[in-house]
């Protein structure tokens, strides 16, 4: 737990790069144990798109949008993740 919260602390103070805040966010939200199924459906997304072929999808698909799961995820991550706001006491 100290280390999950000095992670959050950091992304909070860094806020203005939302980018990375909202990636990070999305990430944290995979990892929920509900949302693994959703895991599995994206990693079978993409290796359905690049023909099963794990390198090929590791060496490309930072090039590409060739999977249109992946392609909604991170857009749907950068509206519903747009700005960091925490409320320090």
């Amino acid at each position: 737990m100290d280390e999950i919260h000095g992670t959050c602390m950091s992304l909070l103070e860094a806020a203005p790069d939302t980018v990375s805040s909202s990636v990070y966010q999305c990430i944290a939200w995979l990892c929920v144990p509900e949302n693994l199924p959703f895991q599995k459906e994206v990693l079978e997304a993409i290796l359905e798109a690049y023909g099963g072929d794990r390198d090929l999808a590791w060496s490309t698909s930072f090039q590409q949008e060739n999977v249109p799961l992946v392609v909604s995820l991170y857009k749907e991550t950068h509206r519903f993740f747009s700005t960091a706001a925490f409320n320090h006491r």
